[in-house]
């Protein structure tokens, strides 16, 4: 599975392969009034961000950064997995993309 450091873009794809850009950020607004809710601090460190298939299968992986971008294939729809330094999980799940796209991950697309 293909992996990079934050601020460089991550491709599955094969090397001359065409594919679009998958970007986004992190949206933390949700998920600290929930904790805050339990009295529990909540963490806003990256530890992961990755691109899986729709059946679970991790493409790509990108680490320590709230935002994320990554080349896939058009004519998919992806999963979006965020893990934040302390376990906390985020998802979001992209419609089929035809085009670049750009898709923030929070609570509410969890």
């Amino acid at each position: 599975m293909p992996s990079s450091q934050a601020g460089a873009p991550v491709s599955p794809l094969p090397a001359g392969s065409d594919g679009i850009t998958l970007s986004g950020r992190v949206q933390w607004d949700g998920l600290a009034s929930l904790f805050a809710e339990r009295n529990q601090p909540v963490q806003t460190e990256v530890d992961q961000v990755s691109v899986l298939t729709l059946t679970g299968e991790a493409l790509a992986s990108q680490s320590d950064s709230a935002t994320f971008e990554f080349r896939v294939a058009p004519g998919e729809a992806y999963l979006l997995k965020v893990r934040t330094a302390q376990g906390v999980n985020l998802w979001g799940l992209t419609s089929m993309l035809t085009d670049d796209t750009i898709l923030d991950v929070s609570l509410a697309s969890t």
